[in-house]
């Protein structure tokens, strides 16, 4: 009996033990069902984790890119800025230049213009000195002529008054003008002169007179 006993409690100390493990079992089981959940999830969220750093990782090369762009267009945007403005210079530059070379080619051609003015004006003054020394030129000729003609004629005169009576020579000279009457009395042989000197009007003789005195001894009487 004490056989049997010992030998049911072993039954149920098995039976217990079987139970145990199907317990630990079950536990063991739900445990691994669990975790593997649980790893799943992690190794999801690792995924999703990692899918987003590629995600930031893509979109931080996605902005650095933009941002070299950027700075590539700047760049690009800055150089045209700087050649504009060279254009502008230069358009300027060439707007000075064209507005000097407009005014000295005013100036060029009013130096023309003057320096034409200034050779018109020469020319009209060769022009008129060539006339003034024609003139001049005949003045002269024609005086020279006048004092030839006068020269020949007081000769005559002087020959005429020589020939005559001193008395009636004098009557005709105190008529005659002082000038003329010098120069008779001039071109007179010294003896003849006064002569004739002697019945001119006493003042007029005086102003003859003179004249006679103060005439150049070396000038020559009509012989």
């Amino acid at each position: 009996m004490l056989f049997k006993q010992q030998k049911l409690i072993k039954k149920v100390l098995v039976g217990f033990l079987i139970i145990k493990i199907s317990f630990a079992l079950i536990y063991l089981s739900g445990s691994l069902v669990t975790t593997a959940v649980f790893a799943a999830d992690d190794d999801k969220k690792t995924e999703e984790s990692a899918d987003d750093k590629k995600k930031d990782a893509k979109g931080e090369k996605e902005e650095t890119d933009e941002e070299k762009e950027k700075k590539k267009e700047k760049k690009i945007s800055d150089v045209l800025s700087a050649l504009e403005e060279k254009r502008a210079a230069i358009r300027i530059e060439e707007q000075r230049l064209a507005l000097k070379k407009a005014q000295l080619e005013a100036m060029k051609q009013e130096l023309e213009q003057k320096i034409e003015q200034m050779t018109q004006i020469q020319i009209d003054i060769d022009a008129s000195l060539t006339k003034i020394k024609a003139i001049e030129k005949k003045k002269n000729e024609k005086n020279q002529q006048k004092a030839l003609r006068e020269e020949i004629n007081i000769k005559k005169l002087v020959k005429v008054y020589s020939s005559m009576k001193p008395k009636n020579a004098a009557k005709i000279i105190d008529n005659l003008d002082m000038a003329i009457a010098e120069k008779i009395f001039k071109a007179m042989k010294g003896d003849k002169a006064g002569s004739i000197l002697s019945y001119v009007e006493p003042k007029r003789a005086a102003t003859i007179s003179k004249m006679l005195a103060e005439l150049d001894p070396e000038v020559k009487t009509d012989e």
